[in-house]
């Protein structure tokens, strides 16, 4: 049933790490959506870790950390994760920390999710947004300044009307 839900219902890159032997197991999404093969998955926390971008895996190192101390058994974190090719991709991992009766970790089960397409989807939608409201003040900057000079030929026209008409009666 494990390897069926690992494998064919979701697509998720499961994984277990082992905090008395430092081992962590992956599941097949990380050749699927990863590019890596078995052997590069199933290795020790440290390669994980490494393959987080830098800028991302302090603070992911970090949440973990907090998590552990304070025996916090739920985590999460986004962060990109670097592809097999060298590219990366957003990630969405959760984490679940199974703690011994003594208080300390001993195992942590959880699913990390390529969030890749809908953060890029997002950007799109942000960048839509924002070409829309640049649109809508030149639009608005366009139609204060025709009114301005519509309100600019009035003033001269209608003074000069007035002036011509005062000079005629003087």
């Amino acid at each position: 049933r494990y390897e069926l839900i690992v494998n064919k219902v979701t697509n998720d890159i499961i994984w277990e790490w082992d905090f008395i032997t430092n081992k962590t197991s992956r599941g097949i999404g990380m050749s699927l959506i990863l590019g890596y093969n078995k052997a590069d998955a199933d290795s020790d926390y440290a390669w994980g870790l490494n393959n987080i971008h830098p800028s991302d895996r302090q603070r992911v190192k970090e949440k973990i950390d907090h998590c552990i101390s304070y025996k916090i058994s739920n985590w999460q974190e986004e962060y990109r994760y670097k592809a097999a090719d060298g590219s990366y991709k957003a990630m969405l991992d959760k984490g679940y920390i199974i703690f011994n009766d003594h208080g300390e970790p001993y195992r942590m089960i959880g699913a990390m999710t390529d969030i890749t397409e809908r953060r890029e989807l997002e950007k799109e939608i942000l960048e839509q947004k924002i070409s829309q409201q640049k649109l809508m003040t030149q639009i608005a900057l366009k139609v204060q300044e025709k009114e301005k000079t519509e309100l600019g030929a009035e003033l001269h026209d209608n003074i000069n009307q007035i002036l011509a008409v005062s000079k005629m009666y003087l």
